[in-house]
């Protein structure tokens, strides 16, 4: 199980790293976070990356008393279905993806609303929040706690990029907003 969710890990920086440097050239920006905010986000993705590679290491492990293997097995899937989703969501965003905390809006920029975008307005959120949760689970480590902060942080980050957004679109992304749900079809926030 731990060389799975290892692999699939280096999988994800992997594709994330690949996104960034290709499209290096589109991240001429007309408006873009202070150096705090992204510094901010630079951090907790060092942070998150060491974190994961910890407990994958054995370094950092808490297990959870009474946990199942099925419910390893089913963190597993939600880990890799998050996995799936957060990539499928960058790649279809193209050229106006950047890393979280950079972002801003790109010369060009366009209001994606297809693909995973009609499922959920913040889909790479959403499948980094299911990965961290699902791996967690397949752990079965005591970290799964630690999905609460992170959710909260997840909420603040998606409603400022949402304000930035409809400040850019105006009425079409609020015309958007009417159509696609938040997180999931169920959470508006």
């Amino acid at each position: 199980m731990k060389t799975l969710l290892a692999a699939v890990v280096y999988a994800f920086y992997f594709i994330r790293l690949f996104l960034f440097v290709k499209n290096k050239e589109n991240l001429k920006v007309k408006k873009l976070n202070n150096l705090w905010h992204r510094l901010f986000f630079l951090t907790i993705d060092v942070i998150g990356f060491s974190f994961l590679n910890f407990q994958l290491a054995g370094f950092v492990r808490y297990d959870l008393p009474l946990w199942s293997s099925w419910l390893n097995w089913a963190g597993a899937t939600l880990f890799m279905a998050g996995l799936f989703f957060s990539a499928w969501s960058r790649f279809h965003l193209g050229a106006n993806w950047d890393t979280a905390g950079t972002g801003g809006i790109k010369n060009n920029h366009q209001l994606i609303t297809t693909g995973p975008f009609r499922i959920s307005r913040n889909p790479i959120y959403l499948g980094t929040f299911s990965l961290f949760l699902g791996f967690e689970m397949a752990l079965g480590s005591f970290f799964i706690f630690l999905a609460i902060p992170l959710f909260l942080l997840i909420i603040w980050e998606a409603k400022r990029e949402e304000k930035l957004l409809e400040n850019f679109f105006g009425e079409e992304f609020r015309r958007y907003k009417k159509h696609s749900p938040f997180f999931f079809p169920w959470f508006t926030a």
